[in-house]
């Protein structure tokens, strides 16, 4: 069985809170390094690889002596979605034949044995070079996984070095002759990731006594990696290797074998008193097992039985919590990462679980400055208690008038004035469709606060936005977060806030016209808050709306707008100013989407489906547009059905080196279709784009050319129709209007 490796993963709100440690009181679990006999022999590796060969040879680096190269299946765990599953590799099978170490140096259990094998059949997936076994990098076989076990790795040069087989090593090196890092620090690092991703992967499907075995080596190894002094080059990267965490984990492993919990029962733990239940759900937190909802992403705390039981009880877990926070240096059985192919594994903590649970209790936590742990808790405390009688409203008040609280605190509190849910908590809204019948947020304050509430709008958007000579992108960020503050000013108060949307105009154009030397980044930053600016100034009768819209999407659609710059469009799709702008962006994107050049037309089409996915279909700019990209001729791709047992998928590629796929129309039968690869137009492509819409007439892009043709123009007399109700049709299940 094995895992991934750990990556940093700040906790949004309260830097990395999650991570920072108190160990003056605590007593730390010793690793137990040994020393195996080998003697390295004399090669044109570099030395400090070697040096850490005979370090790790033991202590992580597994020994294959006396092992037979061996094609073996072993259970495999990747600790991103916790599953575990069964792969056929290549690896050093030992006398036994129960164990093998594989290609990344780590010892797994062997499930069955297909025989001997000889190292060059790793290389059987691609042809080798002329001559024998090509080591370019590129020849390696992939696998979607992030264990690195079915191609070479570094580990796999110390292996063979330490069989003996210099020459074989030496070649397998090859690719990593130009690393950023030196090849010691870069072994070290692969160790680290790998028992850390073993432990979580254990964690995760509850092998403790497993999980206990890796967090030793991995003790081990971060132990050795501390002696030898190997870390990053200062300022070369901006996270660190943490010589703590590991200890920790070992720790926290330790533990759970002493002492193995039952699952928590929360059906009788309803029938105690508040505080003892409070109190049972914090101790259990070390059992909590979120889950990541997706990539990038992060762990949807609010969804696992124990943290939510925990954020039912409401403020009365408060105190709790911040103890909690300031003093629990367990772990979870939850397990993060950047993405599910790269090694990064961060196996989470008990106070990045308690912290979850206290900003959704108490969303202003979210507000406090950073610092060290200590002194955010001692300000989380000073703050709840001045603020533990006040209305959640009452408190986003206060942050709004705070002027030490800086434009990020400012912003959160204007948006979540005007946010329509319950709960104070800008990410978190009602169903589709309930959007416009729930009142704002700070509406109970309107009547004894509305005048110091308009003041404050005003104050800090001025502050927000005002424009200074530019220097770097940070103030284009700040003028995007000025722009956003305007638009909640709009919600709170439409009459008052036209001064206020025209001024953050006025300066994100000025603005725009003094980075144009620096390059497009302004325009990619501004583009979506200017939109809703744009969309509410026309909703207020602006006649000059129109000008500044088309100021900004002149320039954006260069690099092909994102689907939220063009609000303006389906906010008032009967406004023909507003329309015109849009037809004079569209007809450039057809422009470049009907360009001979691939590169350029394949991005542009990617384009086409975040459109849909949006309320464009309200604007007869934007289905004039599609109706002319669907009658488009040109080859730009291929598309193909794909089908395994439980379903089919459409996959195509476009442009150069573009592809991806998408889940067949509801209904659509691929009876009688051969995976054949078909050639498509632009028109194919787009009219296949379209039917994301439910409404829109069927197409499928490896029908025969004149059924396609046919559907080509029923989409097309579709588009054109007048007797459709755009705004009913535009609803997508992927986007709501917030405001």
């Amino acid at each position: 069985m094995t895992g991934k490796g750990i990556g940093k993963v700040a906790v949004v709100g309260f830097a990395s809170l999650g991570l920072m440690m108190f160990f003056s009181q605590r007593t730390e679990s010793q690793a137990t390094i040994v020393r195996l006999d080998w003697t390295p022999p004399k090669t044109d590796l570099p030395e400090s690889l070697v040096t850490a060969t005979k370090d790790l040879l033991g202590n992580g680096l597994s020994d294959p002596r006396g092992g037979t190269f061996s094609k073996v299946v072993v259970e495999v765990g990747d600790a991103a979605w916790s599953g575990l599953a069964k792969h056929e590799v290549y690896g050093w099978l030992l006398p036994g034949g129960k164990k093998v170490v594989l290609l990344d140096g780590l010892t797994y259990d062997v499930i069955s044995t297909s025989g001997a094998a000889q190292f060059s059949d790793i290389y059987r997936e691609r042809k080798p070079a002329a001559g024998g076994m090509n080591f370019s990098a590129k020849s390696f076989p992939r696998t979607n996984m992030a264990v690195p076990i079915t191609s070479p790795s570094l580990a796999t040069v110390s292996l063979l070095l330490v069989r003996g087989e210099t020459k074989l090593a030496e070649e397998v090196f090859k690719p990593y002759k130009n690393a950023v890092f030196t090849p010691a620090l870069t072994l070290f690092i692969h160790f680290l990731d790998r028992y850390r991703m073993q432990v979580g992967q254990c964690m995760m499907v509850r092998r403790d006594k497993e999980a206990l075995g890796y967090a030793q080596k991995l003790a081990v190894v971060s132990e050795l990696r501390v002696r030898r002094g190997h870390d990053y080059p200062p300022g070369m990267v901006s996270w660190e290797l943490d010589a703590r965490e590991p200890k920790l984990l070992l720790k926290d492993a330790e533990r759970r074998v002493a002492h193995p919990k039952q699952p928590i029962d929360l059906q009788s733990l309803a029938k105690l008193d508040q505080k003892t239940r409070i109190q049972i759900l914090l101790e259990n937190l070390d059992e909590t097992g979120a889950k990541q909802w997706g990539q990038p992403g992060g762990i949807d705390w609010n969804q696992d039985a124990i943290t939510n039981a925990i954020i039912k009880e409401g403020e009365a877990a408060v105190p709790a919590l911040l103890d909690h926070i300031e003093t629990d240096e367990r772990f979870t059985r939850s397990v993060s990462f950047g993405r599910d192919f790269a090694p990064g594994r961060t196996i989470q903590t008990v106070r990045a679980a308690a912290w979850s649970c206290l900003s959704i209790i108490w969303p202003t936590a979210r507000t406090t400055k950073t610092g060290t742990q200590k002194e955010i808790v001692t300000e989380l405390r000073a703050l709840w208690t001045k603020s533990a009688k006040l209305s959640g409203q009452e408190r986003w008040l206060n942050i709004f008038r705070d002027d030490s609280g800086g434009p990020r605190n400012w912003l959160s509190a204007g948006k979540t004035l005007v946010a329509r849910n319950s709960y104070g908590n800008p990410s978190s809204y009602p169903t589709i469709g309930d959007i416009r019948k729930v009142p704002l947020y700070g509406e109970p304050l309107r009547q004894k606060y509305g005048k110091e509430i308009d003041d404050l709008y005003e104050r800090r958007i001025a502050k927000m936005a005002s424009l200074e000579p530019l220097k770097d992108t940070s103030q284009i960020y700040a003028m995007s977060e000025g722009m956003d503050l305007a638009h909640a000013y709009f919600q709170w108060n439409p009459a008052k806030a036209m001064a206020q949307l025209r001024l953050v105009s006025e300066n994100a154009l000025k603005m725009r016209d003094q980075w144009k030397t620096h390059g497009e980044y302004a325009e990619e930053i501004l583009a979506r808050p200017f939109a809703n600016i744009i969309a509410d100034r026309v909703r207020s009768g602006d006649p000059t709306a129109a000008s500044d819209f088309e100021a900004v999407m002149a320039l954006t659609a260069k690099r092909g707008p994102a689907a939220e710059s063009f609000k303006p469009l389906w906010t008032v799709p009967d406004d023909p100013s507003i329309q015109k702008v849009g037809e004079h962006v569209f007809a450039k994107i057809l422009s470049h989407l009907q360009s001979s050049n691939r590169s350029e037309a394949g991005q542009y089409m990617y384009a086409i489906s975040g459109y849909l996915r949006v309320p464009l279909l309200k604007s007869p700019a934007f289905r004039t547009f599609l109706a002319r990209a669907i009658n488009s001729k040109g080859y730009v791709g291929q598309m193909w059905v794909t089908s395994n047992q439980s379903q089919s998928t459409l996959a195509y590629s476009i442009g150069v080196g573009g592809s991806g796929s998408m889940g067949l129309p509801a209904g659509t039968s691929v009876a009688g279709i051969s995976a054949e690869k078909v050639s498509i137009t632009l028109g194919d492509y787009c009219a296949q784009m379209a039917t994301a819409v439910k409404a829109c007439p069927p197409f499928l892009g490896v029908w025969p050319e004149a059924r396609r043709a046919s559907a080509r123009r029923q989409q097309i007399a579709w588009l054109e129709s007048s007797e459709i109700d755009w705004g009913s049709v535009s609803k997508s299940p992927f986007y709501f209007e917030r405001d």
